[in-house]
């Protein structure tokens, strides 16, 4: 994984504006442990295209999890309302 991760990177580098890579980099952060900085990613994503689906349905379990985990869906509308981006 690290070295897939490594590879889209540097592929970004070159290619800053593509969004499949954006979105592959927050998909692998987020599959190894790392909501904040996959999160950040698909941000990235939305800010470049608000309607990428793929990268809105991520975030969508992103916010789901809390819920799913909880039951409280009054509990995780804060948390809705902190992560979903304006456009």
């Amino acid at each position: 994984a690290q070295s897939e991760l490594r590879n889209k990177l540097e592929l970004l580098e070159r290619q800053p504006q593509r969004t499949d890579l954006r979105y592959e980099i927050g998909r692998i952060l987020l599959e190894y442990g790392n909501p904040v900085e996959g999160a950040s990613w698909l941000h990235s994503v939305l800010e470049m295209d608000p309607t990428h689906a793929q990268a809105l349905a991520a975030l969508a379990e992103i916010i789901a999890l809390p819920l799913l985990r909880t039951g409280d869906a009054a509990g995780s509308l804060p948390a809705v309302r902190r992560s979903a981006p304006v456009y």
